[in-house]
């Protein structure tokens, strides 16, 4: 009798454990399927980290998953070794409104190699951590909670993001150093305080409207528009190309930076676009904010938004924004040059290296002498012909080429 109702036991367990294993994937399922959902749930999911889990009910109006790079960060934080103790404090501070963020909890990481524990902000937003006096660098800050969380979308900030006038639109979005933030640490029993993070709020995007991908949109008659922050005087919007690989893989390349200033719109027909009726690519936008001496202040909420352009066009890649005048032939020829490009490196995968060539020798070496350097470097890598791989590689950062792609040189290094 009691063999029975022990498997009795086990079967109606494994039952349960399947029925709501199911519920929960087919629950997950949807939410990635109806992106347009999110903002009916945003209460219970808000920004979370990359492994998937299930809060209880009880921590959902308090989650916070905020999250400042400073760099140096080799791996994942929860591999890290626990922080030393020492007489050394590091003393900081949280602001949400210009007043102080009590109850949040978080942690960090430093020197690439250590983590502290989850540490709560008190009632004055203040926290301190003991650690030995010298120098440390900051890797990165996670944020888990945040006890009374107002609602809404939120970005944290450190007050060392990229600089709007000295840096480039790419490092906007991701600047890094090797090491992170280097900050003193002294054996003070009462230290001033040396590290300020301020909460602000998302701004909205308009259009695309939040949450709906692939609409449709226009050259001729679209814009996108965005709510105006407050004491922003310009915007960087930056524009990826969406590429969906199944339903579980979705990737995003920068393909083009505008700089806007003093509005929260911006035609499509300003962006570099051209003509190509066999193109159906689609696109997502993300927008930073930057106040009158050019610092950080807000960023874009997270959403599903994306759209397409339904009138046989497509959005050119300009990564620098050195375009300030529509040219249709020079956007045309450009366009053409990346379709050339991108087909000859396809060749290369492929091995088809004589095919490769011929393409190559059609490129016009006056005008386009440096991308030529670059993809002659790889053809050569893929080869195994190192010394006149590297050669070309030379050429190409003598002529103004910022980096050799790792891809590119194989096993040329």
């Amino acid at each position: 009798m009691k063999k029975k109702l022990l498997f009795l036991g086990i079967a109606i367990f494994i039952f349960l454990f399947g029925f709501l294993s199911g519920s929960f994937w087919t629950t997950t399922r949807l939410f990635r399927t109806l992106p347009g959902e999110l903002s009916k749930i945003a209460k219970t999911f808000s920004e979370k980290e990359s492994s998937d889990f299930i809060r209880s009910p009880a921590s959902m109006d308090s989650s916070f998953w905020g999250t400042i790079f400073w760099g140096g960060m080799p791996g994942r934080i929860d591999r890290l070794k626990p922080l030393p103790e020492g007489k050394g404090i590091l003393k900081g501070r949280f602001l949400y409104g210009e007043k102080p963020a009590s109850g949040i909890k978080f942690r960090m990481a430093l020197n690439g190699n250590y983590r502290t524990k989850f540490i709560r902000s008190d009632d004055s937003g203040e926290f301190s951590i003991s650690l030995p006096p010298g120098t440390w660098h900051l890797n990165n800050l996670q944020c888990k909670e945040w006890n009374n969380r107002p609602e809404g979308q939120f970005v944290l900030v450190s007050g060392d993001e990229a600089d709007l006038e000295t840096s480039s639109y790419n490092d906007l979005f991701f600047l890094f150093s090797d090491k992170g933030k280097a900050i003193e640490i002294s054996d003070e029993s009462n230290p001033a305080i040396s590290l300020n993070i301020l909460i602000r709020s998302k701004m909205k995007i308009l259009w695309p409207t939040p949450n709906e991908p692939k609409q449709k949109g226009t050259v001729s008659a679209s814009e996108i528009k965005w709510e105006p922050f407050p004491k922003a005087a310009s915007y960087v919007i930056k524009i990826s190309r969406v590429t969906r690989e199944g339903s579980r893989r979705t990737t995003f390349t920068p393909i083009l930076y505008k700089r806007i200033n003093g509005t929260t719109s911006i035609p499509i027909s300003q962006l570099s676009n051209a003509q190509d009726a066999t193109s159906k690519e689609e696109y997502a936008v993300r927008i930073r904010a930057y106040d009158i001496k050019g610092k950080f202040l807000t960023e874009s909420e997270h959403s599903f938004s994306t759209f397409v352009l339904s009138d046989n066009h497509v959005l050119v890649e300009n990564i620098d924004d050195n375009i300030t005048t529509v040219d249709k032939d020079a956007i045309a020829r450009k366009y053409q040059l990346q379709k050339t490009m991108a087909a000859v490196e396809l060749l290369i995968q492929e091995n088809m290296f004589p095919e490769a060539n011929s393409l190559l020798k059609k490129m016009d070496e006056t005008e386009y002498n440096l991308q030529k350097e670059l993809l002659t470097g790889y053809l050569f890598a893929a080869q195994g012909k190192c010394q006149e791989a590297n050669e070309h590689f030379d050429n190409a950062l003598a002529n103004g080429q910022k980096c050799i792609p790792k891809k590119f040189k194989v096993e040329c290094n």
